[in-house]
Protein backbone atom coordinates (compact mmCIF):
# COMPACT_ATOMS: atom_id res chain seq x y z
CA UNK A 1 0.00 0.00 0.00
CA UNK A 2 1.49 3.06 -1.08
CA UNK A 3 0.26 6.63 -1.65
CA UNK A 4 2.25 8.72 -4.84
CA UNK A 5 5.07 10.92 -4.05
CA UNK A 6 4.82 13.21 -0.93
CA UNK A 7 1.39 11.89 0.38
CA UNK A 8 3.69 8.45 1.61
CA UNK A 9 6.62 9.98 2.98
CA UNK A 10 6.52 8.56 6.48
CA UNK A 11 7.56 12.02 7.70
CA UNK A 12 5.43 14.11 5.29
CA UNK A 13 2.44 11.88 6.37
CA UNK A 14 2.45 11.91 9.67
CA UNK A 15 2.74 15.82 9.59
CA UNK A 16 0.04 15.81 7.01
CA UNK A 17 -3.47 16.98 8.11
CA UNK A 18 -6.48 14.82 6.97
CA UNK A 19 -9.83 15.57 7.43
CA UNK A 20 -12.72 13.01 6.99
CA UNK A 21 -16.26 13.78 6.21
CA UNK A 22 -18.76 10.82 7.58
CA UNK A 23 -21.90 9.77 6.87
CA UNK A 24 -24.49 11.87 8.51
CA UNK A 25 -22.38 15.26 7.51
CA UNK A 26 -20.10 14.20 10.50
CA UNK A 27 -16.75 16.45 10.41
CA UNK A 28 -13.52 15.17 11.58
CA UNK A 29 -10.49 17.40 11.34
CA UNK A 30 -6.63 17.43 12.68
CA UNK A 31 -6.33 13.18 11.80
CA UNK A 32 -2.35 12.38 10.88
CA UNK A 33 -1.16 8.75 10.40
CA UNK A 34 2.70 7.27 11.51
CA UNK A 35 1.90 4.84 8.27
CA UNK A 36 0.11 4.14 5.25
CA UNK A 37 -1.05 0.73 7.08
CA UNK A 38 -2.28 3.29 10.06
CA UNK A 39 -4.04 5.35 7.32
CA UNK A 40 -6.06 2.28 5.77
CA UNK A 41 -6.83 0.66 8.59
CA UNK A 42 -8.74 3.82 9.80
CA UNK A 43 -10.50 4.38 6.26
CA UNK A 44 -11.69 0.75 6.82
CA UNK A 45 -13.32 1.69 9.95
CA UNK A 46 -14.65 4.81 9.58
CA UNK A 47 -15.59 4.82 5.67
CA UNK A 48 -15.50 8.28 4.72
CA UNK A 49 -17.98 9.44 2.15
CA UNK A 50 -14.98 12.27 1.85
CA UNK A 51 -11.19 12.57 2.55
CA UNK A 52 -9.16 15.89 2.26
CA UNK A 53 -5.65 16.02 2.25
CA UNK A 54 -4.58 19.33 4.62
CA UNK A 55 -1.29 20.93 5.17
CA UNK A 56 1.52 19.48 6.54
CA UNK A 57 2.76 20.88 10.44
CA UNK A 58 5.36 21.15 12.31
CA UNK A 59 4.06 18.40 14.70
CA UNK A 60 1.69 15.88 13.95
CA UNK A 61 -2.04 16.98 14.15
CA UNK A 62 -3.67 14.00 15.71
CA UNK A 63 -1.39 15.46 18.87
CA UNK A 64 -3.04 19.30 18.57
CA UNK A 65 -4.86 18.79 22.03
CA UNK A 66 -1.54 17.98 24.12
CA UNK A 67 0.82 20.28 22.11
CA UNK A 68 2.55 23.54 24.14
CA UNK A 69 2.93 25.72 21.30
CA UNK A 70 0.81 25.85 18.56
CA UNK A 71 0.32 24.12 14.84
CA UNK A 72 2.19 25.22 12.42
CA UNK A 73 1.82 24.73 8.83
CA UNK A 74 5.09 24.40 6.66
CA UNK A 75 4.24 23.45 3.24
CA UNK A 76 0.85 23.52 1.19
CA UNK A 77 -0.50 22.37 -1.96
CA UNK A 78 -2.61 24.86 -4.72
CA UNK A 79 -5.65 22.29 -5.28
CA UNK A 80 -8.41 23.49 -7.59
CA UNK A 81 -11.60 20.81 -7.32
CA UNK A 82 -13.56 21.42 -10.24
CA UNK A 83 -16.92 19.08 -9.90
CA UNK A 84 -18.12 18.25 -13.36
CA UNK A 85 -21.85 18.45 -11.93
CA UNK A 86 -22.16 21.57 -10.83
Amino acid sequence: HKLPGAYGSPLLLSHRELSFTLEGDIYLRYRSFSTTADLLRELKTRTPVKIDFGAVYNEQPKDKATLVSPLVPQQKELVFDIDMTD
